[in-house]
Formats: structure tokens, C-alpha cells, sequence
């Protein structure tokens, strides 16, 4: 601290101990050592430069102070003051706040205990400079200590609350631009979800929604994670099979794909016409997805992918978090290769319809609470598109079952109609009130009536049907078939059958169905066969007549001639009375038959 001019002047010297000080000398203290002048100019000049030093030490103190931290300038300050006045250690006491040289925090109490001699200053109540150090203090020292305090209660104060109000401010500035980041990435996050929403909503394949869904998690464009693989659930298995991935196995497959993914975008203007026609043709394989298509993995009791489709929850992975469950979930972690992964679900309305798993394995970008946020919205924006596909595609099957069985029972009505209008027989139908509601053409041809002039009318109200729609009113009333064989309809025998017309489902009855032979030709023919067949009978009759006559006059004459043997006999008689009895009626039968094929002959 002592200048190495002082040592130029004629009549100073510097002494590094106080026993080598002569008598009739003038001394003045600097630090450590011992300023000694001949005379009174000379030792003059010493107190003007120490005053100069104490000067200079001030303003070096205001300067640390107006540039470094309160406690860190505190602490230079009383350094400095320290080694200037070569003193033990040197407390500023500030209310409740203590600061000393070397770090140590007392209170002025414990100060004064653990130092009994030193040297108390105080400025108005609120500050106290202790100064541990034996001796009396000089004029320049006292104007140090007097100078400090002072600065340090009137100018610093303000400028250190000041510099508090400063630093405050440029903590909130630098946490609102913080807060500015944040806000500008979830923006930047929350239009990745609408435009991927939107490319989401317009399709409804699954297959290519899973593609949209992959794509978007992995691009660049997109939420730019590294691997991105989709679980579909399998309710009837309880387990998850992998559907699609998209990802490498390598860090060499990982920058191709990055590069590929890049170079498409490249080709689109948005984020939402990229994620479309690329689902159609995206085909970028590589060793990861070979590896890991179509796996399967039971949900039930595993550690994470019970939590997800179950409860519904995002589950983030991480070495740590791995180490109590690392062989439940051997076979997650032997296929991805890696400890850090995030699993969520693809939740519908009402239940998980899949999982999805990413990780960032090669850039290793961490992944923040946002991200978590983000990925929780998509995750229900996902699902309920998925959703919107499955039923869509629900739809369009049945859609296409139901066009094919219109168009099958328009084949059919058709078909119907031209068994209906070809058939040789006369079909009419009626309703529950007895209206026709089917005539056929063969019906137009027996009864001259045409099919549009009948439907709808009551099958009595025609000419001649009144018989026939009490029949089939019976047949409501019964729910029997009826059968009118050889029914006479003016010049014309029919054949008509009645059946009760029930619906297939409800077995409740609908109508009647009226089938109508016409057997004309049928009944004359037959007529004619009896007739012939009755003189055929009838010669041959005549032929057997007597040995048929003459049998049983024969046993009846025997009979009789028993009886008169076994006169005594009651049961015996009896038994041979009904034998002859059986033989007269046997005669009277045959007698009858002629006399039937004689009449019919006549």
C-alpha cells in the first residue's frame, strides 16, 4: 500500500516494525508499516499523501459499490478498510444485516463480547462500523471511517435501493421475456395441434390417419420428436398391437428419415396439405418399423400401459423412474432401446382406442411440461378423429351391406314379381281388412278382371267372389288353411287353397294368400274315368256275384245245421248266430253294391 515514492524524499523512510523507530522522530502508520519523517515538512507531506490514499480508497469503494452487489461490495469495502488500517477485521452492522471482511455475520453484541477492545462508529442509529484493531486511530483514518459510514448510509442507500428496484426490474424483464418464450412456443404448439386437427378431421381411413398421426408427431414441421410408434387396442385380447411406426432403429436411419421428411415438406405451402397427401403415400421403412410392426403387448397389470388405457394418463419415463419396474417393462424397453419415452392415449368419447409412444432417443431434446400439455390436447384431438374414422368406417360397411341388400331384394321383388306373373297358377292376396292386394296376371286371365281395378277392393265387393271372401275371412278368424277342391266358379272347376299369410319375425298374421288351380279339364277327365272305371268294376262284379253270393249261403246253411246239434248249448248258439249274422250283412253289402252300379248305370 506504501508508494515507493514516498521513499524518494529526502528525510522518509519505511520501516517494517515499530522497535526500529528512532527518538525525535515523526511516524505515521500505513498499513502494516511505519512511515518515519526527520521533520515536520517531511512528515507533513506524509499526511497529505495518506489523506490523498484514503481519498483515492474511497472513491475505488464507491466505484465497487456502484457496480457490484450490495454484499459483495460491502464485503471489498471492508476488505480494503481492513488492510488499510491493518486492523484484526472490520464489521458493518445494518439493522439486523452484519458484513465483516472475511464473511462472518455478528451481531453488535456478539461483536463487542467476542472483541472487548474494538472500535465502535456509528452514523444516526442505523449503521455501525467496528473496527478490530489496537491503538488509536490517526486523523486520515478516523476521515476513512467517518467517510465510509457516511457514504454508505446517505449516498448508497439510495443508490443500492436503486439498484434493487433495477435489479428487479431486469429480473421481471428477463422473466416476462421468459414468460414471452413460453407464450410464443405454446402459440406456436397450440397452431401445430389446430393445423394438424384440421388434417385429422379430413380424413377417415384409419390407416391413414395413423400415418397423419405418426407424421405429425415426427416431422420437422410437426411436434419434431425422434420416433413415433402407434398401439391399437385390442378390447376381446386385452392387449395393444403395434399398427404403424415411424422412426430409426439407428442414428444413421434416424437423419435419413429427418432428411426425407424435410425435403417433402419442402414441396407443400402448409403443414395441413403435408400431413394429407402424405398419409397416402408415405413409405419411408427402415429397420425400426420392420422390428417392431405388429407386436403385441398385454395392457392389464403392466406397469404403464394399464395406467394409460385404463386411467387415461400420460406417462413420462425416465432412467430413474425406471429402475424398481425395469423387468415388468423388458419388453417396452427392449424394442425402443431406450429409458426416456413419453406413452399416452388416443382417447375417444367414451373409452382409450389406442396408445401412442415417443421418445427422443438420438437428439436427446428434453422434454418440457408444455410439451407434456400439448401432447395431453392432441392425445384427446387424436382420439376423437380416430374415433370419427372407426365409425365412419363402421358406417360405410354398413352402408355398402345395406345398398347390397336393397339391391338384393329389389332382385328379389323383381324376381318375385316374375315368378308371380309367370306362374300357371292364380295368386291373390289380401290384407287383415280383406283388400287385395295382389292379383296376378294369371288371376286377370280366369276372371277377366285386370290387376288395377281390383287392388285395394274388397274381395267380396267383386263379381261372384262372395263365397270366396268368406272363406277367407274364416281364415283370419281360424288361422287355419282352407282347401276347396273342384269349387265351381260359373263354367269352371278350381282348385283353391287358403293360407294365412304371417309376418317372419312377429309370427302375427298379415293377410291370406289365395292359390287358384283351374282344374276344369282335370275334373271332366276324372269323370269320365270313374264312369268307366264303375262298368269296368261293375262287369266283374257280375262275374264274382254268385261265387260271392254262394260263399256265404254256404256257411250260413252249415252254421244252421251246427245249431241243431247244440240245441243245449246257449254260448255255442250264440257264437254261430253272430257268424251267421256277419254273413248276412256280408250279403246285403254285396247286394247294395249292385244295386248302386245299377242305378249309376241307368
Amino acid at each position: 500500500m506504501v508508494p515507493e515514492r514516498l521513499k524518494q524524499i529526502k528525510g522518509i523512510r519505511i520501516l517494517e516494525s515499530e522497535d526500529e523507530i528512532p527518538q525525535e522522530c515523526f511516524t505515521c502508520r500505513f498499513g502494516k508499516h511505519t512511515v518515519v519523517a526527520n521533520d515536520e515538512e517531511s512528515f507533513e507531506i506524509v499526511r497529505l499523501y495518506k489523506r490523498l490514499t484514503v481519498y483515492e480508497l474511497l472513491l475505488s469503494l464507491v466505484d465497487s459499490i456502484c457496480v457490484h452487489p450490495k454484499e459483495e461490495a460491502l464485503r471489498f469495502s471492508l476488505k480494503k478498510v481492513r488492510e488499510f488500517l491493518d486492523a484484526e477485521e472490520v464489521y458493518l452492522i445494518e439493522g439486523d444485516a452484519s458484513y465483516s471482511s472475511k464473511g462472518e455475520k455478528l451481531s453488535i453484541d456478539e461483536i463487542k463480547k467476542k472483541h472487548p477492545g474494538a472500535s465502535v462508529r456509528e452514523w444516526r442509529n442505523k449503521l455501525h462500523l467496528v473496527v478490530v484493531r489496537e491503538g488509536a486511530f490517526d486523523e486520515e483514518e478516523e476521515v476513512l471511517c467517518t467517510k465510509l459510514l457516511e457514504f454508505i448510509g446517505n449516498v448508497s442507500e439510495k443508490l443500492w435501493r436503486l439498484k434493487e428496484e433495477v435489479q428487479k426490474l431486469k429480473k421481471s424483464y428477463e422473466e416476462q421475456l421468459k414468460v414471452s418464450e413460453i407464450q410464443k412456443e405454446h402459440i406456436k404448439k397450440m397452431r401445430i395441434i389446430y393445423y394438424v386437427s384440421q388434417a385429422m378431421r379430413s380424413v377417415y381411413d384409419p390407416n391413414n390417419l395413423y400415418r397423419v398421426i405418426l407424421l405429425s408427431l415426427v416431422s420437422e414441421r410437426g411436434f419434431n420428436f425422434d420416433r413415433a410408434v402407434l398401439l391399437k387396442k385390442d378390447e376381446g385380447t386385452g392387449s395393444l398391437i403395434v399398427v404403424s411406426a415411424v422412426g430409426g432403429d439407428t442414428l444413421q436411419e434416424h437423419e435419413e428419415l429427418k432428411r426425407y421428411l424435410r425435403k417433402r415438406t419442402l414441396r407443400y405451402t402448409d403443414l395441413v396439405q403435408f400431413l394429407r397427401e402424405e398419409a397416402l403415400t408415405f413409405s419411408f421403412e427402415t429397420k425400426f418399423n420392420e422390428k417392431i410392426r405388429g407386436k403385441r403387448f398385454y395392457y392389464r397389470e403392466h406397469p404403464i400401459f394399464e395406467r394409460v388405457v385404463l386411467r387415461k394418463s400420460i406417462v413420462r419415463t425416465s432412467r430413474e423412474t425406471l429402475e424398481k419396474i425395469r423387468y415388468e417393462i423388458e419388453d417396452v424397453i427392449s424394442i425402443l432401446e431406450n429409458d426416456e419415452f413419453i406413452v399416452f392415449p388416443l382417447v375417444g368419447r367414451w373409452d382409450t382406442l389406442g396408445v401412442v409412444v415417443v421418445d427422443n432417443k438420438f437428439s436427446k431434446k428434453e422434454v418440457t411440461d408444455l410439451d407434456l400439455d400439448v401432447l395431453k390436447l392432441f392425445s384427446e384431438s387424436a382420439g376423437l378423429a380416430l374415433e370419427n374414422a372407426y365409425n365412419y368406417e363402421s358406417l360405410r360397411e354398413k352402408t355398402l351391406d345395406l345398398q347390397r341388400q336393397n339391391e338384393l331384394v329389389e332382385h328379389l321383388r323383381n324376381f318375385s314379381e316374375s315368378i308371380l306373373e309367370s306362374l300357371e297358377t292364380a295368386i291373390i292376396t289380401l290384407s287383415k281388412e280383406g283388400r287385395v292386394t295382389e292379383w296376378n296376371k294369371k288371376a286377370e286371365q280366369l276372371f277377366g278382371l285386370k290387376k288395377e281395378n281390383v287392388l285395394g277392393r274388397r274381395l267380396k265387393d267383386l263379381p261372384d267372389f262372395e263365397e270366396i271372401g268368406s272363406v277367407a275371412e274364416s281364415v283370419f278368424e281360424n288361422k287355419e288353411p282352407v282347401f276347396l277342391n273342384f269349387y265351381k266358379f260359373g263354367e269352371r272347376y278350381f282348385n283353391i287353397r287358403f293360407s294365412p299369410f304371417r309376418n317372419a319375425k312377429t309370427q302375427l298374421l298379415e293377410g291370406v294368400i289365395i292359390t287358384i288351380d283351374d282344374v276344369t279339364e282335370l275334373y271332366k277327365y276324372e269323370e269320365e274315368r270313374k264312369r268307366r272305371e264303375r262298368l269296368s268294376i261293375l262287369g266283374e262284379m257280375t262275374a264274382r256275384v254268385a261265387h260271392e253270393i254262394r260263399n256265404p249261403i254256404t256257411i250260413i246253411g252249415g252254421f244252421i245245421m251246427r245249431m241243431k246239434k247244440h240245441l243245449d248249448d246257449p254260448e255255442t248258439l250264440k257264437k254261430y248266430i253272430n257268424i251267421i249274422t256277419n254273413e248276412l250283412s256280408r250279403l246285403e253289402t254285396i247286394v247294395k253294391e249292385i244295386l248302386e252300379y245299377s242305378k249309376e248305370r241307368q
